[in-house]
């Protein structure tokens, strides 16, 4: 899921907001393993043009309430037509998240643009959530140019890229915010929880689901440590059973800046 936001038309550097999923069913095995597949092919539009890559800044959720680097590479691709796959055509999957990558039908090497590191020292210290600061600059990577490709009009809106992550590091999703009682379909709009603060966890606008992916909605506040209201007096959207753990599927967030060339 990709959030898009404040394109602006008139300073030639803007930014945008990607939500990278992870499903809850991932998260939930534990800590991830260096070279695995963080998060497959996540989409994202940039006005029509040729736009540099000058920043990214990763904003990274809690190991169940305790903060942590998630130190990642950063793949970017297009869609770019290549053999008989149509132009438009999402990037073939790094491999299944959690687990290394692997050999796929129809891979996707040649719509690899470049990658971006983000490092464990390119982290702040904080106690309860981490952002890390990749500036492509100062820190010497190679600059990345996103371009319309397969002839894109230039009277067309927007291009599609793509980015995907791997791990560098140990990265830890797991929760124990554990709901306390089972609720049927549609039955509650205040969840209570126990076991981990709410609070070091979820904040509003997290889309959230238990740990079999049994989905529950979007969250409207954390009024307090052991409260979930859904956002607009909304219901679980699933059946949930008592001590189900509550996950947000994007706990890493990405802002990307760029500049208008």
């Amino acid at each position: 899921m990709a959030l898009i936001t404040n394109l602006s038309s008139i300073s030639k550097y803007f930014s945008i907001t990607v939500k990278p999923e992870i499903l809850a069913s991932i998260q939930h095995l534990g800590a991830f393993t260096a070279n695995d597949v963080l998060f497959n092919w996540t989409s994202f539009t940039l006005n029509n043009g040729i736009n540099r890559l000058v920043g990214v800044n990763a904003i990274i959720r809690a190991n169940d309430g305790t903060a942590q680097d998630c130190a990642m590479d950063l793949l970017w691709a297009n869609g770019a037509a290549r053999g008989d796959i149509a132009s438009g055509t999402a990037p073939t999957a790094l491999g299944v998240a959690h687990a290394a990558i692997i050999a796929q039908n129809n891979p996707s090497f040649n719509n690899i643009i470049g990658k971006t590191a983000v490092t464990a020292a390119d982290h702040t210290e904080g106690a309860i959530i981490r952002v890390a600061s990749s500036n492509m600059i100062a820190g010497g990577e190679s600059p990345l140019l996103f371009e319309p490709y397969d002839g894109t009009p230039q009277a067309a809106a927007k291009t599609t890229f793509y980015v995907a992550g791997t791990c560098i590091g140990t990265p830890n999703f797991a929760s124990t915010v554990k709901l306390t009682g089972a609720h049927s379909a549609g039955a509650a709009n205040d969840l209570t929880v126990d076991t981990k603060d709410a609070r070091l966890m979820l904040a509003p606008g997290d889309t959230i689901t238990a740990q079999d992916d049994a989905a529950i909605g979007v969250v409207g506040t954390v009024p307090d440590s052991t409260s979930i209201l859904l956002k607009d007096s909304a219901t679980n959207t699933a059946a949930l059973a008592n001590n189900d753990d509550i996950y947000n599927v994007s706990p890493i967030t990405l802002r990307l800046t760029f500049e208008r060339l």
